[in-house]
């Protein structure tokens, strides 16, 4: 998937812990989501998941966002 399109992710951004830490969430609050993974107008360099973009919510304008949609199974009692 990397470097198909931008991929908006739920976390606000935020900088990064001082002391490592496995699968950081970032900051619960925040004015800027995060995009992850480059996009096809981006150097191969900067096409992998660990790359991050900062944008505010709603903005659309911009061809190289996108999204990855993930199908659950509906936890019991509401199947």
């Amino acid at each position: 998937m990397h470097g198909n399109v931008w991929e908006w992710c739920r976390g606000w951004y935020g900088p990064y812990p001082d002391h490592p830490v496995r699968d950081p969430t970032g900051p619960a609050t925040g004015d800027r989501r995060v995009l992850r993974g480059g996009s096809w107008m981006m150097p191969a360099r900067l096409c992998r998941s660990a790359f991050r973009y900062d944008i505010e919510p709603g903005s659309t304008t911009d061809v190289t966002f996108g999204l990855r949609v993930v199908a659950l199974p509906a936890p019991p009692g509401e199947r």
